[in-house]
């Protein structure tokens, strides 16, 4: 018991001093690169349960890879950009006459972003993001019942505004590794638009469609020479 009470308080003091080796690291005029994994959740739009609305309807989790570039404008604030890419399946609807739903939505965008930390000094510094830009929304396999009023197509709608309001808090590991937990909620506008497939037009959605993806990342900082 002394042991390993004797190890746990080298292993306090330890983390300790590494926390304070980083409490004042200033990355100010410095650039990172990050890959995040999101679990996402869609709502809205994305997640009606009624299938013969158009758009996204009857939606479940989702998975998004996104890729972000930032440099620190100062010690608080990081402009940068990012691309995102996200995928959700269908749901199994009671009652619903095909069971047999492979149904894709695909989403992508590309856009800035303004991150702001809500702290300058200290190893966990907790930060809020906004971000803006346009996305591309496509649906694919969609199911083809033989009794119903709703005519199925593949379709897309790009070139739209998405908008982004992000919380986490970023851990320093090391001057050049940090990690990151966040969850963002993501707003594509919708608003208008209307798209084309096998000779019909469709449309205007007139909805937003809305997700939100909680991401963890690792952060690269380049050098700063």
């Amino acid at each position: 018991m002394k042991r390993m009470s004797i190890v746990a308080l080298v292993l306090l003091s330890s983390t300790v001093c590494i926390a304070g080796r980083y409490s004042e690291l200033d990355r100010t005029g410095s650039v990172y690169l990050s890959p995040k994994f999101g679990y996402s959740l869609p709502v809205g739009a994305l997640a009606d349960q009624d299938y013969t609305k158009p758009a996204a309807s009857w939606r479940k989790d989702g998975i998004s890879f996104t890729l972000e570039a930032g440099y620190y404008l100062s010690n608080t604030s990081v402009f940068g950009i990012e691309g995102s890419y996200s995928t959700f399946n269908p749901k199994q609807l009671a009652g619903f006459s095909v069971n047999s739903d492979k149904s894709r939505v695909r989403i992508r965008r590309a856009g800035v972003f303004l991150q702001y930390q809500m702290v300058s000094t200290g190893r966990y510094r907790p930060f809020i993001k906004l971000g803006a830009g346009i996305f591309e929304a496509s649906r694919f396999s969609l199911p083809q019942p033989s009794q119903d009023p709703v005519i199925y197509s593949d379709y897309s709608l790009g070139g739209r505004p998405v908008f982004s309001l992000g919380i986490g808090f970023l851990g320093y590991i090391s001057p050049t590794l940090s990690a990151s937990f966040s969850v963002e909620a993501v707003s594509m506008n919708s608003f208008g638009s209307s798209w084309e497939t096998s000779g019909s037009t469709y449309g205007p959605l007139n909805k937003n469609m809305l997700f939100f993806p909680v991401y963890f990342s690792l952060l690269y900082h380049l050098p700063n020479d």
